[in-house]
């Protein structure tokens, strides 16, 4: 099996391995997923919510450990690697909550004439097996952004993470079937998303795709999928403009370091600045009336 040499991007130095998916082995992980998927159906919302639950404990429990993986592989700073568990912990919490409120509809049937004394109702049932894809930027967060909700549904997950920071992805996943996710259910597959991304999603058995990146991949993802259900979470870049007649405010301090944080890859990333002068007036310019 080959294998992925992860590196830090503040000096190279290489932080971990990940094993690397080959094309050749999708048919078996299909076939993986598809007995995950059974097997999470069987599973109650209460044990569904309490493997969420455990989960969120856990990761609180190995902050620090989870914040250096993502700090190393990602070149975030360690407080905001800590935050990101922080916020990770508590979607996993929220995603046990609402394991425990999905519930079907009654639906009134005697809004028409010939409904009376009649009754329907609606039933929600997991897809099967969900496509997860997701970025760099928040390698910890945004994953369970994705395993969190599918697995309170009752969905085995295939959760292909950026190539640049898998080791979050990993660890996560350890910390899951620790906390009593079957192995099946969640499986993390590692490799070029022109590659690997795109034959994941037209995999019979991928019911659904979600996706966290870029504009230009989620529009030829969604091209390439048909009728499956997808979601799409797209980044943008927007620029930021500002005054030059003055120093720099303080209240704009925060917005000129954004403009490099996360490497411009937040999902509001200000990528751009660019100075602007009020327009000068000059002898063609109308006089403003007084």
């Amino acid at each position: 099996m080959k294998r992925l040499t992860v590196r830090t991007p503040f000096d190279g130095a290489i932080v971990g391995e990940a094993p690397l998916t080959a094309l050749s082995e999708l048919s078996a992980i299909e076939a993986v997923a598809q007995r995950g998927a059974a097997t999470m159906l069987s599973l109650t919302r209460y044990e569904r919510a309490s493997i969420l639950r455990k989960a969120s404990a856990a990761f609180t429990e190995k902050r620090e450990d989870l914040a250096r993986t993502i700090a190393l592989e990602g070149g975030k700073p360690i407080r905001e690697a800590r935050a990101e568990v922080d916020r990770a912990a508590m979607t996993l919490l929220f995603s046990s909550e609402e394991a425990s409120r999905l519930s079907g509809e009654e639906i009134p049937m005697d809004a028409a004439p010939t409904g009376q004394g009649r009754m329907a109702m609606t039933i929600r049932e997991p897809l099967g097996v969900i496509a997860a894809i997701t970025p760099f930027n928040f390698p910890l967060n945004l994953s369970v952004h994705k395993i969190g909700p599918a697995i309170a549904a009752g969905n085995a997950v295939l959760h292909k993470p950026a190539s640049a920071t898998p080791l979050s992805a990993l660890k996560a996943r350890e910390i899951l079937l620790e906390c009593g996710l079957p192995a099946e259910a969640l499986q993390v597959l590692i490799g070029s998303g022109s590659e690997l991304g795109a034959a994941l999603v037209q995999l019979d058995a991928v019911k659904m795709i979600t996706f966290t990146g870029s504009a230009a991949v989620g529009l030829g993802l969604r091209a390439k999928v048909g009728l499956k259900r997808i979601t799409l979470e797209l980044g943008n870049n927007s620029a930021v403009v500002m005054q030059t007649s003055t120093q720099p405010p303080r209240p704009a301090l925060p917005e000129l370091t954004r403009i490099a944080a996360k490497h411009a890859s937040a999902c509001n990333a200000s990528s751009s600045s660019k100075p602007w002068k009020p327009p000068s007036r000059n002898a063609s310019s109308p006089r403003p009336r007084s």
